[in-house]
């Protein structure tokens, strides 16, 4: 099973070069599936566990947190609820 949510660091530091997009950011490890849903720009969207912090729905503004499943755009770097 994934670590709980409580038990995951937060992401490396942007100095460190690394993407920090949505989906790698706020996902806890283990989690991400690839799903047949869509941004509004046509990009394939990963569905995944918040790991910690809170994901916002880019179009109905709901606050996804900790433990709770969240679709995110790799290229647009955004999140949509479930």
């Amino acid at each position: 099973p994934p670590p709980s949510p409580s038990s995951v660091a937060p992401p490396p530091s942007p100095a460190l070069g690394l993407p920090l997009v949505a989906a790698i950011r706020l996902a806890a490890p283990g989690t991400e599936q690839c799903t047949e849903r869509e941004c509004s720009e046509g990009h394939p969207l990963v569905c995944y566990l918040v790991a910690w912090s809170c994901g916002i729905c880019d179009e109905c503004d709901t606050m996804q947190r900790p433990g709770e499943v969240i679709f995110g755009c790799r290229q647009c770097d955004g999140e949509l609820c479930a």
